[in-house]
C-alpha cells in the first residue's frame, strides 16, 4: 500500500463525523413542608409544620450527603392542635437537575449497484 492510499484509508475514517451536545441546568422547584395533619381542625391534612430551627444545611457538604439530605427534617414539628403552623409556604427548594447529553454521528455514502 503506498502512502496516497492509506491517507485516503484514513481521510474516509476520520471525515463526516458530528458532534451534538445538550446541557440541561434547573433548579429544583419550591415546596412547602406540611405536617400531614389535620391539627389545626380545618377539615384538611394540608397544615404547615412548625418551623423550630435552620432549615437549610451546608451545600458545601459532600455529594453524597447532599444527596441523603438536601434540608434540615429535625427543623420542623407538627403544629398544635387548634393551631395553624409556623414555617411559610414554598421555603424549601427540592433539588435541582444538572444533565449533559452527548451525540455523535457519522455520514456515510451507501454505493447502488
Amino acid at each position: 500500500m503506498n502512502f496516497g492510499i492509506k491517507q485516503s484509508v484514513l481521510r474516509s475514517a476520520i471525515n463526516r463525523w458530528t458532534i451534538s451536545a445538550i446541557a440541561t441546568f434547573q433548579s429544583g422547584p419550591p415546596f412547602t413542608v406540611l405536617s400531614g395533619r389535620d391539627n389545626n381542625l380545618d377539615g384538611n391534612n394540608t397544615d404547615r409544620a412548625n418551623l423550630t430551627g435552620d432549615p437549610y444545611l451546608n451545600p458545601n457538604r459532600s455529594r453524597s450527603a447532599v444527596t441523603a439530605k438536601w434540608f434540615n427534617a429535625v427543623a420542623f414539628a407538627p403544629n398544635a392542635t387548634g393551631k395553624d403552623g409556623t414555617s411559610g409556604r414554598n421555603i424549601i427548594n427540592a433539588p435541582g437537575l444538572k444533565n449533559f447529553d452527548l451525540g455523535i454521528f457519522r455520514n456515510f455514502k451507501i454505493p447502488t449497484a
